[in-house]
């Protein structure tokens, strides 16, 4: 008698498909969100940097000096599979976000970023955004840098708060 190693019943196959079926869907959505933030973010003026942008040092880590005189080091990570699963379009690694001068953008339009869990690198440029919008920050845990420049609406505890909360990110004011 002959041995079949891989033998399954309908019933098992069909729940092994509708279980990869729901993770490539919330992977997915994920990934819809994400277009949909940097479709605004754009909107508003901001460029959205993508980590096939900082291919040249995928693996490694980007140093760089801070306006404090301090290096900075981040960390970039390779493309995983999912890019070839659920699209080429980049969306889904985005390391960089940069509000211009011209933008103008409150604290009500940085909750466009929390899709964009992966965020590194944050500049706000010359904005009027407040301790409520380093708030709405708190939960980009990957978050590695913000510069805001000019006069900012931040006050010295709203700073401490977001230091306490994400300990990892450094600001640069």
């Amino acid at each position: 008698m002959t041995r079949r190693f891989f033998q399954f019943s309908l019933a098992t196959l069909l729940v092994f498909v509708a279980a990869i079926c729901v993770v490539l869907a919330v992977r997915a959505n994920r990934q819809h969100k994400r277009r949909v933030a940097i479709a605004k973010i754009e909107k508003l003026g901001g460029k959205v940097d993508y980590l096939q942008q900082w291919q040249p040092y995928s693996g490694g880590t980007v140093t760089w000096f801070t306006k404090q005189g301090g290096l900075k080091s981040i960390y970039v990570p390779k493309v995983g599979i999912s890019a070839w699963l659920l699209g080429d379009d980049a969306s889904s690694f985005v390391m960089c976000v940069e509000f211009r001068k011209e933008a103008m953008v409150t604290d009500a339009d940085l909750t466009n970023l929390l899709p964009m869990s992966e965020l590194r690198i944050l500049d706000i440029g010359t904005n009027t955004i407040t301790d409520a919008g380093l708030v709405c920050l708190e939960s980009l845990r990957n978050l590695k840098w913000i510069r805001f420049a000019g006069d900012t609406k931040l006050t010295e505890d709203g700073i401490a708060r977001f230091q306490e909360a994400s300990p990892n990110c450094v600001i640069d004011k």
